[in-house]
């Protein structure tokens, strides 16, 4: 008969940035912050995007040219440097 293995392997990790998770306001606070984030980002834009669209804290967006989506994408990761935007 065989051997199993198993490694568990348990993690914390501290947040030591933004509002806490189970505080009631949190949401709310977030919210708040995206909506200004958004409105700031959406003014430096120079070129209409083809598709815009927020779901909670996702944002899709597509451009009619791979330099204007890269541009525009450069645009949105400028903005903080906590809120960086993955490819």
């Amino acid at each position: 008969m065989g051997c199993i293995l198993m490694e568990i392997v348990i993690l914390f990790y501290k947040q030591i940035f933004g509002t806490p998770m189970s505080l009631p306001l949190s949401p709310i606070i977030a919210e708040i912050v995206l909506q200004n984030f958004e409105v700031q980002a959406l003014e430096k834009l120079f070129l209409q995007l083809s598709l815009y669209y927020k779901y909670i804290d996702d944002i899709i967006l597509a451009a009619l040219s791979l330099i204007t989506f890269k541009l525009h994408f450069n645009i949105f990761n400028s903005m903080h440097e906590r809120l960086q935007n993955l490819h």
